[in-house]
């Protein structure tokens, strides 16, 4: 039970500060703009990394394969169910099937499993970034495939995590001073996340209707589908554990990012982001801190 109370304090504590602080002080949306650019760029790829390559080193790359096709085929399989439920709406269908695999999964296997855990958060995004990334443009637009690829190339943490993987593969020693610089820096990542998440939700007045929605249909379908897919691919113990905590989880925050480059509603999928990210931090993540 103290493990548990201590995880949820260590999860909620940055999360109620940054929120109370939103409220109060009222910075303006840039602010947490910039801070999820520095965590994008720097933090969550130096973690990333260093966890990566230092799993990858002891346990080899094989064991993270299923965990990255489990992710993409969640994406892909949501996609069309998702497509007749919300009537062929894009901003709902995207941000019903493009989860938020990192900001919130990241503190939470982190307070769960410690650091060895966020290898297969890693990968868990790799897969859903990627095939998200593919998606999305062609439902906006299928001329537009171009630039979801472009998005997913000049994604940081999938080249973190591919330069890991690339390391480890072929042998390259790392000296240890430098993959303790990385994680010292990456251990920034977590609380930062939860920082921005915290601000994100102190700008909305109203849970989004629409939001409601979205948030109902991820913690049936995706839940639903992970659970008959992990058999399938043989998936057990950390892997498995990393599966359950991802499947539920919110929108994710580059949904709005990917809406304004595509000229969709991006008020409307900021809604929906933020509705979903909160539910799922009072709601989702609770009970699944408590199950895991």
């Amino acid at each position: 039970m103290s493990t548990i109370l201590e995880a949820l304090l260590g999860f909620y504590t940055p999360l109620a500060i940054s929120f109370l602080y939103g409220k109060v002080r009222k910075p303006p949306e840039v602010v947490s703009q910039e801070l999820s650019k520095i965590l994008l760029y720097f933090f969550l790829p130096a973690l990333l990394f260093s966890s990566s390559y230092t799993k990858a080193v002891r346990e080899g790359i094989l064991t993270f394969i299923p965990l990255t096709i489990l992710s993409a085929t969640i994406v892909l399989t949501l996609l069309p169910i998702s497509w007749l439920i919300f009537n062929k709406e894009v901003e709902m269908v995207m941000t019903s099937i493009y989860p938020n695999a990192g900001y919130l999964p990241i503190p939470v296997a982190i307070s769960l499993w410690g650091g060895e855990a966020v290898a297969y958060v890693g990968f868990y995004i790799l897969g859903s970034n990627a095939m998200s990334n593919i998606i999305i443009p062609l439902l906006s637009s299928g001329k537009k495939i171009r630039k979801g690829l472009k998005r997913l190339v000049t994604f940081p943490p999938l080249y973190a995590i591919s330069l890991a993987l690339l390391l480890a593969s072929l042998h390259v020693i790392i000296p240890s001073e430098i993959i303790s610089v990385l994680w010292n820096l990456g251990s920034v990542a977590p609380t930062l996340a939860l920082i921005v998440l915290g601000l994100d939700a102190s700008y909305m007045a109203n849970l989004d209707r629409d939001g409601i929605k979205v948030y109902i249909f991820r913690q049936i379908l995706s839940p639903l589908l992970t659970l008959l897919c992990v058999n399938i691919f043989g998936i057990s113990g950390i892997s498995l554990k990393v599966a359950i905590l991802e499947a539920p989880t919110s929108s994710a925050v580059t949904n709005v990012i990917i809406s304004r480059e595509f000229g969709l509603n991006s008020k409307k999928v900021a809604n929906i982001v933020v509705t979903t990210t909160i539910l799922t931090t009072i709601i989702t993540i609770p009970l699944l801190m408590s199950i895991l």
